[in-house]
């Protein structure tokens, strides 16, 4: 009987800790490889002011329908302790002042391996993915409830009292139909506020208006060919 519970107990706090199942493909090595170059092509078709949700909602929509590979969606959540150290230029270069980040991935041997054809060059665990934005590296927590990254972000108060966050950056595996944070239920409120809201109904197919809101990410004259080539 104890052992039971304590088999009982083990699942239900593994479902607790992970707020999406499972919906990507497991694929191998040289597929996930082969995948990857596909969506580096389609980035290069992209326009370079696109937005990662865009990118990444496009990027898992064609491995599905052109060759049938499922996909989730990765979603990194950064706190402003991750902003203080990126917002003068990130290691590419840049300004660095996103709250969250996304792109689709696959599972190889049950692990998750993160396509990021913009900023990476090969398929990456979670963690790789996540250290390889930062100046200084370390790894994301996944979020066991959307609170908890919240309430790290804002304990702050901005950049106020950035020597109490405890993480840079949590992440969810979230299913490939989501379009953005919005959807599940995260708000930046005014001040960078980060509020929690019941999430919406989760999606279960692909939808008409993030299709043609994603397809703004290729440049204008590619547009045409890539509602085209993916049939939708």
């Amino acid at each position: 009987m104890k052992l039971i519970y304590l088999c009982l107990l083990a699942l239900s706090t593994q479902a607790f800790a992970q707020l999406y199942s499972p919906s990507s493909s497991d694929i191998s090595e040289a597929e996930a490889q082969n995948l990857f170059e596909v969506l580096k092509n389609e980035n290069a078709r992209m326009d370079e002011k696109s937005e990662c949700h865009e990118r990444a909602h496009m990027w898992a929509l064609r491995a599905g329908n052109k060759h049938q590979i499922k996909m989730e969606k990765v979603y990194l959540f950064f706190t402003y302790k991750f902003q203080m150290r990126h917002r003068v230029t990130s290691r590419f270069g840049r300004p660095f002042t996103w709250w969250f980040h996304v792109a689709p991935a696959v599972r190889v041997n049950g692990e998750l391996m993160v396509m990021d054809a913009t900023f990476t060059d090969k398929p990456e665990t979670v963690n790789n993915w996540a250290r390889s934005l930062m100046k200084e590296p370390e790894d994301c927590v996944e979020m066991e409830n959307r609170e908890q990254y919240a309430e790290d972000r804002n304990i702050s108060e901005g950049y106020r009292r950035t020597n109490l966050t405890k993480n840079q950056c949590y992440y969810i595996a979230a299913p490939r139909f989501f379009y953005q944070p919005l959807e599940m239920g995260f708000a930046e409120l005014n001040g960078g506020v980060m509020h929690v809201n019941d999430p919406l109904p989760e999606p279960t197919e692909w939808r008409q208006n993030t299709f043609f809101w994603g397809l703004n990410s290729y440049k204008r004259s590619e547009r045409r060919a890539v509602r085209q080539e993916i049939g939708f």
